[in-house]
């Protein structure tokens, strides 16, 4: 089963969303979480397969508290995240472009299928719970750094290419 989180501080939007992706994926449980600070406690007692992040906090502003929680992620729980607002500004720390387990979703009208797609491929290439890419297999548990998402820093975390 996949486990996704979906971080939105517009609960509204966040549990749209989760009813779209239960419906697209079968096998999938959603939690939803408004508040970001909360979101990073969330994630080491939910251990999500994946996270959809929003990054802004309200549709018309310039606060990001969604950019400490991932910069918080992004440090400490490695799982496939996709970053998914409104915002177009820089992201810290930076995402290399085509990384294999971040993706950023500006949200849109066809944005919505854009987030189930990635989160479909995550579970048909079953790169959930066991973090791979084409060609890689996890030793025992997770690869702990793919952060630059090259076979070499893969390679040197426990996973084989």
């Amino acid at each position: 089963m996949l486990t996704v989180l979906i971080v939105d501080d517009e609960k509204d939007v966040a549990d749209a969303l989760a009813e779209e992706i239960r419906a697209a994926i079968t096998d999938c449980k959603c939690e939803t979480q408004v508040d970001f600070v909360k979101a990073t406690k969330q994630v080491g007692e939910l251990r999500p397969d994946a996270i959809v992040l929003d990054l802004m906090e309200g549709r018309h502003s310039t606060k990001l508290p969604g950019q400490q929680t991932w910069k918080s992620l992004w440090d400490s729980s490695f799982c496939p995240v996709i970053i998914y607002t409104g915002w177009e500004g820089e992201i810290e720390p930076p995402v290399r472009q085509n990384h294999p387990f971040v993706q950023i979703i500006k949200k849109g009208s066809a944005s919505r299928e854009q987030v189930i797609q990635q989160l479909k491929g995550l579970s048909q290439k079953r790169v959930a719970r066991r973090y791979t890419v084409p060609g890689m297999k996890a030793r025992k548990g997770r690869c702990r750094d793919a952060r630059d998402g090259s076979g070499e820093a893969l390679a040197l975390f426990g996973c084989v290419v």
